[in-house]
């Protein structure tokens, strides 16, 4: 149906999820219009990556969706980490439900206002570099 058609439906996930994981495929970067793509949209991204198979931009991601996590997605970024086997996103995560519980959580949203992991193609080249089947960002 897609070959005859020449497209692919993408349900379930919003337009700015699929261009981000487009980009971070193709470019390993994002464009300036989406240099700063919301937590939800980094989840969804991260969570399409894994459908489509693509493990370096999972790679990718999971440390953007660590620096993005605020109370509005820490329950989907830990239940990603969890089914996606990222050790490092599930420590973060229960870090940061551990200061949210101390009364801290104000002062973590600290989403940087340019993440360069998404912006440079060096940068980005480092966790593509390795390919292997054990946990991601490790």
């Amino acid at each position: 149906r897609e070959g005859e058609r020449q497209e692919i439906s993408v349900r379930e996930c919003s337009i700015e999820a699929v261009k981000v994981l487009l980009a971070l495929m193709y470019t390993s970067g994002l464009p300036e219009d989406l240099a700063h793509p919301s937590a939800s949209t980094l989840i969804e991204a991260i969570n399409l990556a894994h459908r489509w198979d693509s493990r370096h931009v999972v790679r990718m991601l999971a440390p953007e969706v660590a620096k993005a996590l605020d109370s509005q997605v820490i329950e989907a970024a830990m239940e990603v980490a969890v089914l996606l086997n990222v050790p490092k996103l599930l420590h973060e995560c229960r870090q940061f439900y551990h200061r949210a519980r101390a009364g801290d959580e104000g002062r973590l949203r600290r989403r940087p206002p340019h993440s360069p992991a998404l912006h440079s193609p060096a940068a980005a080249a480092g966790p593509m570099a390795r390919d292997h089947e054990g946990p991601i960002w490790d």
